[in-house]
């Protein structure tokens, strides 16, 4: 590589560092279960999102788990109550279309000794479980999502060996759960939501430098379309 081409290289690189720095999951993905004594969404919320002074920093970067590991019990108290509200702002759970109530646990507190979830990237993570007491009536369980423009609420769910995963952008809902009658339901047939290509795309274009500065990187070591299409 000539001189020229790795001076270029290294402007780029350095005019765009913060471009490459982690930033904050704006987005809230859950695993659905249907037990017998409860129905139950479980997920790792990014505490900066969760938390007020931090969410409304679009892209901002997250907080660091060893950081909040040191915090005091009180600032734990506050982040457990912080990140309840917030996904009261951003998840609505109905059934039979009537809302119903569901309450929250935090699993990483009851761990002897205490520790948020591992995260090789240090980014501080908390563990919660959105319960649901199982309805009588024949109906639907939905989720409605009230995200920032361009976040998602991502879904997973498994019946027996099949596992499917289904999003939707801010608005929009999910279909959990069709029960037909007292106990019994039938598997729920829904595509992947176009949200997932909306929000690649724009995790690319426009917003997406680092992406984009990778590309051109590659391109830059090796200025030939061929060999770029076999990276």
């Amino acid at each position: 590589m000539n001189i020229a081409r790795f001076l270029a290289l290294s402007l780029i690189f350095m005019g765009f560092m913060q471009c490459l720095e982690g930033h904050q999951v704006a987005t809230v993905e859950l695993e659905f279960q249907q037990l017998d004594h409860q129905w139950r969404l479980s997920g790792e919320m990014d505490i900066a999102y969760m938390l007020p002074e931090t969410r409304g920093i679009l892209g901002g970067p997250p907080l660091s788990r060893e950081a909040v590991m040191k915090s005091a019990p009180e600032e734990f108290d506050r982040i457990r109550k912080e990140t309840e509200a917030t996904l009261r702002k951003l998840v609505r759970i109905t059934f039979a279309g009537q809302n119903v109530a569901w309450r929250v646990e935090f699993p990483d507190f009851q761990k002897v000794p205490f520790a948020l979830p591992p995260e090789a990237g240090d980014i501080a993570l908390i563990s919660v479980i959105l319960i649901i007491n199982p309805q009588p009536e024949v109906g639907e369980l939905r989720a409605f999502w009230s995200g920032e423009q361009e976040t998602e609420l991502i879904v997973l769910s498994e019946d027996g060996d099949d596992a499917k995963i289904v999003s939707t952008l801010p608005g929009g809902n999910l279909m959990l759960l069709k029960q037909t009658e007292l106990g019994k339901s039938i598997p729920v047939n829904q595509p992947v939501s176009i949200g997932w290509v909306l929000s690649g795309f724009h995790h690319v274009l426009p917003k997406g430098m680092d992406h984009m500065l990778f590309i051109l990187g590659l391109f830059l070591l090796v200025p030939k379309w061929k060999p770029l299409m076999g990276q």
